[in-house]
């Protein structure tokens, strides 16, 4: 069974929505149950499920977040460096109605210690949103995302770009092959380099990566936010995430 860390973060009355929203989201997959809160919403809570997928290593602490297809021969990684240490690499759906399923988040995770603090990744060069519900993500065109490390992501991206749309590549074959994948794949697409892609929620957009450090300050827990679910502190507001790619 996998178990994700616990959070000891506390819950803020206000201030910055993406603050708020990474504390709901990870405290709902902790729970194993999200609760949409738009409008016309189904009632209740939906039900989550982990799944995991293996296991990455970030030698330089370097970490691509990106649409799989989008990385190119230049990539830019996260601004953040991760612990060398082995990252547990985690699917979490939720089951929206009977017997459909989204992924919710993608997730890296190290070490068993608490989460005391959360973080929006940061990218080189670029600035976040100022307005109180705006975010910083990367886009989204093949209704998938990943994780990668930044020297595989140097190879793997002109190999999926050469690839142009034939779908004949590692990563095409796991993801669109015959089986459909349960929350995601890990996959060699370059023999020895890895990468983890999942279907990105409703499909193609913006998405926000949350980073969640322990008491020793480290990057312990790596949550892409599909925003399946609306949470309620945007709810009450009527407004809508506002995200920008970096």
């Amino acid at each position: 069974m996998t178990r994700l860390p616990d959070a000891k973060v506390r819950r803020a009355r206000r201030g910055r929505w993406w603050h708020r929203r990474a504390a709901w989201l990870y405290d709902g997959l902790c729970a194993g149950e999200l609760t949409d809160h738009r409008e016309h919403a189904g009632e209740g809570p939906m039900p989550v499920t982990l799944h995991p997928l293996g296991r990455m290593v970030f030698p330089f602490g370097q970490l691509v977040l990106a649409d799989p297809y989008l990385i190119g021969a230049h990539p830019r990684p996260m601004a953040q460096t991760l612990r060398v240490t082995p990252y547990d690499v985690v699917a979490a759906d939720v089951e929206i109605s009977l017997g459909h399923h989204r992924t919710a988040a993608a997730l890296l995770v190290s070490g068993d210690g608490p989460v005391v603090s959360w973080e929006p990744a940061g990218f080189a060069g670029a600035k976040p949103g100022l307005r109180w519900d705006s975010y910083l993500g990367y886009g989204v065109d093949s209704g998938a995302g990943c994780f990668v490390g930044m020297p595989s992501a140097k190879r793997i991206g002109p190999v999926l770009e050469a690839d142009d749309g034939r779908l004949q590549d590692r990563l095409s074959q796991a993801l669109f092959g015959e089986e459909e994948p349960v929350g995601g794949v890990l996959v060699e697409v370059v023999a020895g380099m890895p990468l983890a892609a999942f279907p990105s929620g409703w499909g193609d957009g913006c998405y926000p990566t949350w980073l969640g450090r322990d008491a020793s300050g480290e990057v312990a827990v790596v949550v892409t936010d599909f925003l399946v679910v609306t949470d309620p502190y945007l709810a009450r507001r009527g407004a809508r995430g506002r995200g920008r790619a970096a």
